[in-house]
């Protein structure tokens, strides 16, 4: 048996009831909502002081001077890039293969944080060229901007709907295979046939629900799923209706997966979901939307961010 249920939907613990079971959802939503506002917290806290943004600023706007007039959008446009530029500097990676061994999905909420990233591959694609996207899974101005300094690099972002920019960013990509990460791998994830690579975070959130993988011998640090498009294409990409800002929804396509046949292999790493951070759904809601599919698996407490 290669997908372990510690308890069957069917059955509650002893003493639960359906009250129960919602009272360990809201608990649960709102851990997650600490958990968001925490990485608010946190990303502000990191943000250069004061006196180090106004000079970037200053200078960045004398750069759009000299290629724009001021007022205009191409003005905004320019002084943007440049400030942007100014904190990351500029990065050539190589070029995207015609038929590329698989389409490489970076899940970003972070514009510097994702241009690390981005530098840490350049040696994986220079020795295996993949197609390579970034999907701007928090809707940050400044991620949709990589593009402007990031040359090869293709950068996905959904203006109606952010809950869909993954699978928006799968639906752009080309190759048979799909690789979801959030970090820098030390070799290309390599499913094969009906096999779909699972993550440590997505790992976690399935663990959450008492469902537990096979160990594997792969190790992947940034890993969040990998699996041949068909397996993708199959289970209908991700439900937004799941999005909470955890991962949630990949949760549920496991679970899907599982039914189409797929042999679930547990990749562990470093646990840390990427997606979008300040999901419009609330978490309750969302968690309402898995129950009703999938009925009452067990919560255990959230870990720790």
């Amino acid at each position: 048996m290669d997908v372990e249920f510690v308890k069957s939907p069917s059955e509650r613990p002893d003493g639960a009831s359906e009250g129960g079971i919602a009272r360990l959802d809201r608990a649960a939503a709102a851990v997650v909502r600490l958990q968001q506002t925490f990485a608010v917290l946190q990303a502000r806290i990191a943000k250069p002081q004061a006196p180090d943004l106004v000079l970037a600023r200053m200078s960045a706007l004398l750069s759009a001077a000299s290629v724009a007039r001021p007022g205009t959008a191409e003005f905004v446009a320019a002084g943007a890039r440049a400030e942007l530029l100014g904190r990351v500097g500029s990065l050539r990676l190589p070029s995207i293969p015609a038929h590329p061994a698989a389409s490489v999905v970076l899940l970003a909420d972070d514009a510097e944080a994702a241009i690390a990233v981005l530098r840490g591959m350049v040696a994986l694609l220079v020795a295996e060229p993949m197609e390579l996207l970034v999907a701007a899974c928090s809707g940050a101005p400044e991620i949709a901007m990589l593009a402007a300094v990031v040359s090869n690099l293709r950068v996905i972002g959904a203006t109606s709907d952010q809950d869909q920019v993954i699978n928006v960013a799968v639906s752009a990509s080309h190759a048979e295979r799909v690789i979801l990460l959030d970090a820098a791998p030390d070799a290309w994830a390599a499913p094969q046939a009906q096999d779909v690579w699972v993550g440590q975070a997505v790992l976690d959130r399935l663990g959450q629900f008492g469902v537990r993988l096979p160990e594997s011998s792969h190790v992947d640090a940034g890993l969040h799923m990998a699996m041949p498009r068909a397996l993708w294409d199959a289970a209908g990409g991700l439900d937004a209706t799941m999005a909470d800002g955890q991962g949630l929804e990949l949760a549920d396509m496991c679970l899907k997966l599982r039914l189409l046949g797929a042999r679930l292999v547990a990749v562990p790493g470093r646990s840390r979901w990427r997606g979008n951070p300040s999901a419009r759904r609330a978490p309750d809601i969302a968690m309402a939307a898995f129950r009703e599919r999938w009925g009452d698996l067990r919560m255990e407490a959230t870990p720790a961010a």
